[in-house]
């Protein structure tokens, strides 16, 4: 018996009897124990107490519960040419243990699926988009890398995008792009506040017009509400007849 090592798996038992002795074998439920006999991968053994004979079989184990692997940067490119450089987090679980010692390991496989899935991600969108979109870009990343870590017999648990990484120069220009959307954003609100206090204005300029009484209404409104102010209330000539 021997531990699973992610990109290779040993040829020998760890015990490295050769005799037909039986030897107990203990699975616990955290692990995946592959029973290989003769050199051929035969089933998976279940939780508990087993024997076998080292002299014809060999035990490789697997983790069975969830693991967390951290796929490192890469530099890409996205499709109006800037370069970036992401960081991908990816939990998983291995849900086919006899397909893994098949194939000799998922590590290796899975880290290369996950990177060409992020960089075709990236390639389709712009900086901007990039950005913008990145909850979505997540989304994506999740579909496409799903049904690659299936074939590596893997569950797909989640995997994350932790960061974009932008040289210094188009972090810059970034910034500056970001502070012009934002100073012509507030630019156009006061734009429409002053246009909306203009029509406001015009409004009371045409019911003042249309009924005088509303100016006389107001000035005994602003009497209400003022103090220690004088006011002279009088009324207009009579007009000539």
């Amino acid at each position: 018996m021997h531990n699973y090592s992610p990109n290779r798996l040993h040829p020998r038992a760890a015990t490295g009897l050769r005799s037909f002795r039986r030897v107990r074998l203990v699975v616990d439920e955290t692990e995946h124990a592959v029973l290989i006999v003769d050199g051929r991968i035969t089933r998976v053994l279940p939780t508990g107490v087993h024997r076998i004979t080292p002299r014809h079989q060999r035990v490789i184990r697997l983790p069975a519960t969830e693991q967390t692997v951290i796929i490192p940067g890469q530099e890409m490119l996205t499709v109006d040419g800037a370069g970036v450089r992401t960081t991908l987090a990816a939990t998983v679980a291995v849900n086919d243990p006899m397909l893994v010692v098949r194939r000799g390991g998922w590590h290796e496989p899975f880290h290369l699926k996950a990177q060409l899935a992020v960089r075709r991600l990236v390639g389709a969108l712009t900086l901007d988009e990039l950005l913008v979109a990145r909850t979505q870009l997540q989304a994506d990343l999740n579909l496409a890398v799903g049904p690659e870590a299936s074939a590596l017999g893997l569950d797909l648990v989640g995997i994350d995008v932790r960061d974009f990484i932008v040289p210094g120069e188009l972090k810059r220009a970034v910034a500056d792009v970001v502070a012009a959307r934002l100073s012509g954003q507030a630019t156009l609100e006061r734009a429409r506040g002053e246009t909306a206090a203009l029509r406001s204005l015009a409004n009371a300029a045409k019911a003042a017009a249309d009924n005088p009484a509303l100016l006389q209404l107001r000035v005994i409104q602003q009497m209400g509400q003022s103090t220690g102010n004088t006011f002279v209330v009088g009324t207009a000539p009579p007009l000539d007849r």
